[in-house]
């Protein structure tokens, strides 16, 4: 008789191949808001996983979580492309809305896709750019990195980016002076270490040196920090720095969006579709020394707003930041609040953020079922 036992934190080490480490190993360098790196894996089987969504980092900035599946859809798209050196491809399911299963199947005749070679150092750069306009191949060459039933929507023009600007900065305000983000934000900044593997890095966000020591002592006291940001005029100089200057100095901003008559009502697996294609298109912009920086914020209150969610007590504000974004940014061009999946900014780098948000070691995201 043959007697199985299980030895907790360990059977998961015996299916984790060396296949399935570097594959995984470049799939943890997606993108995540704030660098909360959302996932989870559990490895079924030398040729099958599990990814996971963690839905209890859920905050005011997802409530919808739209963010969190286009970074679903960025570390699935890191897999296809690290697969692709292994002489293998992904195929993929999605189980529900945070599970996807993941299998490896040998395909002879892939080509490894330049990109891949990116995907570690492919970064945020939250610093002001070089005003140069992005070349119209570049455009056309980023464009057919989307699936037929998206678009992008290009934002040039000295006017445009001033809208945007405004509407960054009414959003910067709006989520400085929330009660409901103080938690988030004390949270997510890294004080101690330039390179940071579960936050940002102060010295990545483009704050000044007195800004950044204003903003530490604000948040080290939640009560003092409420009472300032009652105060008019409590935020202006983050505005100009954080919004502002940088929103003027890019060559672009862009909104990319599905096709309402293609994709009336997108649902998980279509926001998956999305993140996998933003994740080709930040790729690609890297291979084109280009950097980009998202905007999420403007997009994700505006929608709460759209769908009529409460999500803060600063109504005022977050209705004032709406009719701003609707009006001035996206009615023009017909774009619909409900279809956007990703906006920001791109352009040539003046120069490298100092900080940098790196990654946790992977082992800790890989989670066993006992089985």
């Amino acid at each position: 008789m043959c007697v199985g036992f299980y030895i907790k934190g360990y059977s998961w080490k015996m299916k984790m191949t060396e296949e399935w480490r570097a594959i995984l190993g470049k799939a943890i360098w997606a993108a995540s808001g704030d660098n909360a790196q959302p996932w989870s894996v559990n490895i079924l089987s030398e040729d099958r996983v599990v990814v996971h969504l963690a839905t209890e980092k859920q905050n005011v900035y997802n409530l919808v979580p739209i963010p969190d599946w286009i970074s679903l859809g960025m570390f699935i798209e890191n897999m296809s492309l690290a697969t692709a050196g292994l002489g293998k491809r992904i195929d993929t399911e999605m189980i529900d809305d945070y599970q996807i299963q993941v299998d490896l199947v040998p395909e002879n005749d892939l080509v490894i896709n330049p990109i891949s070679k990116f995907i570690e150092s492919r970064s945020v750069n939250r610093l002001s750019y070089k005003r140069d306009q992005i070349a119209a191949q570049t455009k056309h060459k980023l464009a057919a990195l989307f699936d037929e039933d998206m678009e992008l929507h290009w934002f040039d023009t000295d006017k445009k980016r001033f809208q945007i600007a405004r509407a960054i900065m009414r959003s910067t305000d709006l989520r400085l002076r929330m009660e409901e983000t103080y938690q988030i934000h004390k949270n997510m900044l890294d004080w101690e270490n330039a390179q940071s593997h579960d936050g940002l890095p102060i010295e990545s966000i483009g704050l000044s040196a007195f800004s950044a020591k204003s903003l530490k002592w604000l948040l080290a006291n939640e009560r003092r920090n409420n009472r300032v940001m009652k105060l008019p005029g409590a935020t202006i100089f983050t505005q100009i720095e954080l919004d502002l200057i940088p929103a003027m100095l890019c060559g672009a901003h862009f909104i990319a969006s599905f096709k309402p008559d293609m994709r009336p009502h997108p649902q998980a697996v279509d926001y998956v579709r999305a993140g996998r294609a933003m994740q080709r298109f930040w790729l690609t912009l890297t291979q084109e020394h280009l950097c980009m920086q998202p905007w999420y914020i403007v997009f994700m209150f505006s929608l709460y707003v759209e769908r009529g969610m409460f999500f803060t007590t600063q109504h005022d504000r977050a209705q004032k930041l709406y009719k701003h974004f609707t009006q001035q940014i996206t009615a023009p061009e017909n774009i619909s609040v409900n279809h956007m999946f990703f906006t920001g900014r791109v352009g040539v780098p003046n120069k490298n953020p100092k900080g940098r948000s790196l990654r946790k070691p992977l082992d800790s995201f890989i989670i066993d079922d006992g089985l």
